[in-house]
């Protein structure tokens, strides 16, 4: 039986909690510097796909949260595909790694009832206060 969220519906202008996990549970950023270069790529990405809007975001030690808004039915999977590969690139040669950084394919549960938005914005927004960080520079609404 597959994993929660892992097996995906697409729908187009649909909303999505995004999310993802350090392989092990180990982290995938190392040094602040690591925090910033996956929102450039984020934001350069979303410069490529402009059917994807990212309402709020969370970027953990060893995990991240996105809110993400979808045009069309393929829009999610071209971006984060882009942004994993990426990103995957730059950590595995900084660090002189090879193979798996995060856990597995990302998850994305569509959010379909009235207040599912609602309530996945302030869950991703707050994921830093749970975790005992406060004035968190690497999450809000704008990567």
């Amino acid at each position: 039986m597959p994993l929660l969220n892992t097996r995906k519906i697409y729908k187009p202008k649909s909303y999505y909690h995004v999310y993802n996990r350090g392989a092990r549970r180990a982290s995938i950023f190392s040094q602040p510097k690591d925090y910033w270069r996956f929102r450039s790529i984020a934001r350069s990405a979303l410069r490529r796909f402009s059917g994807i809007k990212i309402l709020s975001f969370a970027l953990m030690h060893n995990h991240y949260h996105f809110l993400i808004y979808q045009e069309n039915i393929d829009d999610m999977t071209r971006f984060m595909k882009t942004i994993t590969q990426r990103y995957v690139l730059f950590f595995n040669t900084k660090y002189k790694q090879s193979g798996r950084l995060f856990e597995s394919c990302y998850k994305a549960r569509l959010l379909e009832e009235d207040n599912d938005v609602d309530t996945c914005q302030k869950y991703i927004l707050n994921n830093p206060v749970d975790e005992g960080y406060s004035n968190w520079q690497h999450s809000g609404l704008d990567i």
